[in-house]
């Protein structure tokens, strides 16, 4: 069953910055909250965590007590199960491009709620293709390199993330619609993200659309490629 969860490790750093944006919800206890939807997958894994504000930067338990739920646009709403993980919990329902989605309940007695949009579109005319055949320009000891241009369109999305490759000259994230990029491996992954998810993950201070806690509610599309050396 697709998943998608939020696993970038700058997300605890970012983190630290949270005392000067939101004031604890209950004394020393502010709930943080991470989810990430993806259009077109089946469940959503979210992150939750009591977030120590007595310590910049460190979460110290996962919250007894989560009664949360996520909500469709079209009324449709599931709880947040506990994972194999701790302190990660799954909402199974479908993420579906252009659709609105709201995440609300409580954490210990702190209760919270946040909404997002996930985009409508994603489309990238480059680099065409599912696959890529790339005659390297160099090689370095984790393998063969190359640029190619990239361009992007998308509704509801502000900022393009890559993975395994860089936007040139070493950006992992991009709001430009068109530029080059630096790309090695062999998969290339593309995620067209929406204002909260970028705003959290990419602005400093780190920006939270969460009311009564810290973290995101974001969305984004993805498009993956393979390449082939040759």
């Amino acid at each position: 069953m697709p998943r998608s969860h939020l696993s970038i490790t700058a997300i605890l750093l970012l983190a630290g910055s949270c005392r000067n944006l939101v004031e604890p919800a209950e004394p020393g206890r502010t709930p943080l909250i991470e989810a990430m939807l993806i259009a077109g997958t089946a469940a959503t894994d979210v992150r939750v965590r009591w977030l120590d504000s007595g310590q910049a930067g460190s979460t110290d338990a996962v919250p007894a007590e989560v009664a949360l739920e996520l909500e469709s646009q079209g009324g449709w709403s599931v709880p947040l199960r506990p994972a194999r993980d701790p302190g990660v919990f799954t909402a199974a329902i479908a993420i579906v491009a252009g659709h609105s989605y709201r995440l609300s309940g409580t954490v210990g007695s702190v209760r919270v709620a946040a909404s997002t949009a996930v985009p409508a579109r994603f489309t990238m005319p480059a680099p065409a293709g599912d696959t890529l055949h790339l005659a390297p320009e160099g090689a370095t000891t984790n393998g063969p390199y190359a640029s190619v241009p990239f361009e992007w369109a998308s509704d509801g999305a502000t900022t393009l993330a890559v993975e395994s490759a860089f936007v040139i000259p070493t950006a992992a994230f991009t709001s430009a619609r068109a530029g080059r990029l630096l790309v090695f491996g062999r998969r290339l992954r593309f995620l067209a993200m929406n204002r909260e998810l970028a705003g959290y993950l990419y602005r400093s201070p780190a920006e939270t659309n969460l009311a009564g806690a810290f973290g995101v509610l974001g969305a984004a599309i993805e498009i993956r490629k393979e390449i082939v050396w040759q």
